[in-house]
């Protein structure tokens, strides 16, 4: 438990750090690239504590085991969906203008655009839902305790930057994402669901849609 323990307090406060740097004006593609780097090699840092430090196999990152995996999917990518499309409504009826980092990744070619925000979604659900969210839920034996501190982990590492507004609208996200892994157990559903989520509001959106900040 105390191994546990120590690796969640470790990936917070990554996550932290990551809410306190200073993020430049302009983006381009090598600094799209270097972001999402970042964020697999604080996935990989987790895999590695599964495996060598708590002596635990992949399989520890979900919990309870795989079952159902088509229904799992099927609600997280509806409840993800919704959600998404709701508070981007409310963003551009408030006429809030996106991030120069999503800007950035907007204006890329479609393929790197695609490769980018797929991989990063797997590799953030592998750090904050399979591994956050499921040792805090252990330590604590609150699922509604997991789901808090996984929203603030995930909500940390990407808010360096962004107005009061789309911190909520990460927050809000977060919550819903970390509910539906909570509720189905299944994380290979919630990455699935999470995937195809962000590869159609990437491969349909146009910059020029949303307003300038």
């Amino acid at each position: 438990m105390l191994t546990e323990a120590v690796g969640v307090a470790l990936v917070l406060a990554v996550a932290l750090w990551r809410s306190t740097r200073e993020l430049p004006e302009e983006y381009d593609w090598e600094r799209v690239r270097s972001s999402q780097r970042r964020t697999w090699l604080l996935a990989a840092g987790v895999l590695a504590w599964v495996i060598v430090v708590e002596g635990a196999g992949l399989a520890s990152l979900n919990h309870p085991p795989v079952v159902g995996f088509v229904w799992s999917a099927a609600l997280a990518f509806v409840a993800i969906g919704v959600t998404g499309i709701a508070t981007g409504l409310v963003m551009r009826r408030a006429e809030h203008g996106i991030d120069p980092a999503t800007r950035a990744l907007l204006e890329l070619p479609k393929s790197r655009a695609f490769v980018l925000v797929v991989s990063t979604g797997v590799a953030e659900e592998l750090v904050f839902r399979g591994f956050v969210l499921t040792r805090v839920a252990a330590l604590t034996g609150s699922e509604v305790a997991a789901v808090a501190v996984t929203v603030v982990g995930f909500a940390a590492s990407r808010t360096a930057g962004l107005e009061r507004a789309q911190i909520a609208q990460v927050v809000v996200l977060g919550a819903v994402i970390a509910a539906a892994f909570a509720y189905t157990g299944n994380l290979l559903a919630v990455i699935g669901a999470r995937a195809g989520y962000d590869a159609l509001t990437t491969l349909s959106a146009d910059p020029a849609d949303f307003p300038n900040e």
